[in-house]
């Protein structure tokens, strides 16, 4: 990305790509260095199987980078979610 963009930030910055944890979380360390202010961060297309690491993710950023809002968005009648970060 870096080489590509630099050091630009984005306004929104989605995660539609693995769809496995560690990937999303190097999207959200990448991402919450090059979001602007008022920006928005989500990872979607997240199973509802998986929501106990995302709230063990959730958790650490609330306590390291207080000025995000975090919140999960549930769809498809509860068959998945999104996690989606805001500055």
């Amino acid at each position: 990305m870096f080489k590509k963009c630099g050091s630009k930030k984005f306004d929104i910055i989605i995660d539609d790509g693995l769809h496995s944890i560690s990937a999303n979380l190097n999207t959200i360390l990448f991402a919450i260095n090059n979001i602007n202010v008022n920006g928005t961060i989500l990872i979607e297309d997240i199973p509802t199987s998986k929501i106990d690491g995302y709230i063990v993710i959730d958790n650490i950023i609330k306590n390291n980078y207080p000025e995000f809002k975090t919140e999960f968005i549930t769809y498809k009648e509860n068959i998945g979610f999104i996690y989606k970060l805001s500055l």
